[in-house]
């Protein structure tokens, strides 16, 4: 709600189907703090030493990053955002490559 308060926005403007500048302007910070947070994450990972649970925390991490793209791209209020079953193979490859 701060960042409601902070950009003048009610939250009623999520029932809407247009686009709004200030509403952007909320979303991109939200989204610059979730990529913080997703980096500040990767850190951590090294810190699993279960081999599957860490795959499958890279994979997870992907599909957060992916959507955070995804999201920065196109504009929720107007249509739904998703992932494709390509982006979830990628996400799912590099996931389970990186290590």
């Amino acid at each position: 709600m701060s960042y409601f308060d902070k950009h003048s926005i009610k939250v009623d403007i999520l029932k809407r189907r247009k686009n709004n500048s200030k509403f952007n302007d909320l979303k991109k910070l939200v989204i610059d703090k979730v990529e913080k947070l997703l980096e500040d994450s990767k850190k951590g990972i090294d810190l699993i030493e279960v081999g599957r649970l860490k795959k499958e925390t890279l994979i997870i991490l992907n599909i957060a990053k992916r959507l955070c793209f995804l999201l920065k791209e196109n504009n929720p209020l107007e249509k739904k955002i998703k992932l494709s079953r390509i982006d979830l193979i990628f996400c799912f490859i590099k996931g389970i490559m990186d290590d």
